[in-house]
């Protein structure tokens, strides 16, 4: 596999419980935790502002004109996430 030779010594590892992978230091732990929750909120962040502003809006809207339809303010929300 790949037409390489490998040094003479070396082993393949058949599990990755034997590879020496060695430990990660926390300041790698922290920078990876970070990163992934940067990822996420880049990814999710639009979707749940803009949930938040619709359903702030039709609920005022609810508010106002006294209607009390739990579906109203789904329909709207998933239409703008839609969009978004």
């Amino acid at each position: 596999h790949g037409g390489r030779a490998r040094p003479r010594g070396e082993r393949l590892f058949r599990h990755h419980a034997d590879a020496d992978l060695g430990a990660m230091l926390p300041s790698q732990v922290l920078a990876l935790a970070q990163s992934a929750l940067m990822l996420v909120l880049t990814i999710a962040g639009p979707l749940l502002l803009t949930s938040l502003i619709v359903g702030t809006v039709i609920g005022l809207l609810q508010a106002l004109t006294q209607i009390q339809e739990t579906t109203l303010t789904f329909v709207p929300k998933l239409l703008a996430m839609g969009l978004v």
